[in-house]
Formats: C-alpha cells, sequence, structure tokens
C-alpha cells in the first residue's frame, strides 16, 4: 500500500478516534511489516504534532481535511 494512502487512513484514526488509537494502529502496521521504521517514526511525528494543535487549531484541520 501506498505510503500516502496509509498516512491518510491514519489521520482518519486520529479524527475519528483520538491520537492513541492512531499511535496503535501506527504500531500495528509496523509489527505487520506494513511500513519501515522511517515511515513509522515520521508517522508517530506527525501524530504528535496534530495532538499538540489547540482545540481552535483542530477544529480548523478537521474541516479542511475531511
Amino acid at each position: 500500500m501506498e505510503t500516502k494512502t496509509l498516512y491518510q487512513q491514519i489521520v482518519k484514526t486520529f479524527i475519528e478516534q483520538g491520537y492513541q488509537q492512531s499511535v496503535d494502529k501506527v504500531n500495528e502496521l509496523y509489527s505487520q511489516d506494513k511500513i519501515s521504521l522511517v515511515q513509522k517514526s515520521k508517522m508517530i511525528s506527525n501524530l504528535a504534532e496534530l495532538g499538540m494543535m489547540n482545540r481552535k487549531d483542530k477544529k480548523k484541520f478537521k474541516k479542511k481535511d475531511l
């Protein structure tokens, strides 16, 4: 599967279920050898940035992404 598609799935999981579930999904993909360690670390880093957004920015991001 393409990295962009996987990242979009992870962001969708973040929006719908939250940070911890999306991190668990990334770890699951890594343990199944569907993504590399570099891809995993980039996705986790991006999720951390999304998780640290304030409420106003998260709301804008969710509207833009959906």
